[in-house]
């Protein structure tokens, strides 16, 4: 996979018009001009989720929120998404349907529990 995030589409009665997952182990703010281009093409307002899974782990810091204000992405936060969280569902049935968990910072664990349908 070459682009280094995915943009994910989400159901329109969420808190987030979209979730971003990134593709490797590099900080989204590496990412965050090409990401702001990206959402404002196809968004003028809201909020989107980062979730740096493959940066950061499942740690506090795993999911970043940010709004959408005058075509710029701003006011980012660190946010806690539970575990039965449609969110974290989403990023792993898309980690679950690539080939990104090979080599990933991830635990044997935390991939093996991926790879079996169990949400993280």
């Amino acid at each position: 996979m070459s682009k280094p995030y995915e943009v994910l589409k989400l159901n329109s009665d969420s808190k987030y018009r979209c979730m971003v997952v990134l593709c490797n182990s590099h900080s989204p703010y590496d990412y965050l001009e090409y990401i702001s281009n990206d959402m404002i093409s196809i968004y003028s307002s809201g909020k989107i989720l980062i979730d740096q899974f493959l940066h950061s782990g499942n740690t506090n810091k795993r999911f970043i929120e940010f709004d959408i204000i005058e075509n710029k992405l701003q006011n980012s936060n660190f946010v806690e998404i539970k575990k039965n969280s449609i969110y974290r569902k989403t990023t792993c049935d898309f980690l679950k349907n690539s080939e990104l968990l090979i080599g990933s910072i991830l635990t044997s664990i935390q991939r093996r529990m991926i790879n079996k349908g169990i949400v993280i």
